[in-house]
């Protein structure tokens, strides 16, 4: 993926967040709140784990605790951002997106509901792993999202909690089947 392309997919992730605004369903879908994103996750991992006292669990937990707080004093201070709760896509990456020529397409919205904007730009990051490669792809990300839609204040904070929530939800989703898998990649970046 290059400038260009997280430039468009930067964008288009915005258009998607600003037309959503004013959509309606009669068809019900799973709020991406903190009980779907690290409630269950967590019952799942601790059901998987068991009774045993163990420190990467411990770490994961703690982790799930400082995220859910820090997420929560951003939220609950005095500013308002106006539309950062809405209809997201819950998945948005590069590999949920096909691009012929400048057109990107984007599929894989299973997890689409409402939540917070700044999730899909935190799952965005982490599954792209921009956060290790060079600052100007993820520049180009973010100004394509700017030329859409602007983060307030409140949503770049929350990014940060929300990568660590983010890993929380794929521990949790990775132990679903096969028991815990994927557990190191909670550590800070």
């Amino acid at each position: 993926t290059d400038e260009d392309q997280l430039y468009i997919m930067g964008r288009e992730m915005a258009r998607i967040h600003v037309v959503s605004n004013d959509f309606k369903s009669d068809y019900k879908r799973q709020p991406m709140d903190l009980e779907f994103l690290v409630e269950r996750p967590i019952r799942q991992i601790e059901k998987f784990w068991g009774n045993k006292n163990d420190e990467k669990l411990n770490f994961l937990l703690n982790s799930a605790d400082l995220a859910v707080d820090e997420l929560q004093d951003i939220l609950n201070n005095t500013e308002e951002t106006e539309d950062g709760w809405g209809p997201i896509g819950g998945d948005f990456h590069n590999v949920n997106t096909h691009f012929k020529g400048d057109q990107p397409t984007f599929f894989n919205f299973d997890l689409c509901g409402k939540g917070w904007r700044a999730y899909d730009i935190a799952t965005f990051l982490l599954n792209t792993d921009l956060l290790h490669k060079s600052t100007t792809l993820s520049e180009a990300f973010f100004a394509g999202y700017y030329s859409v839609r602007q983060l307030s204040s409140n949503e770049h904070e929350a990014i940060t909690p929300l990568l660590t929530i983010r890993r929380v939800w794929l521990t949790g989703t990775f132990s679903v089947v096969d028991g815990i898998v994927g557990h190191t990649f909670i550590a800070p970046l």
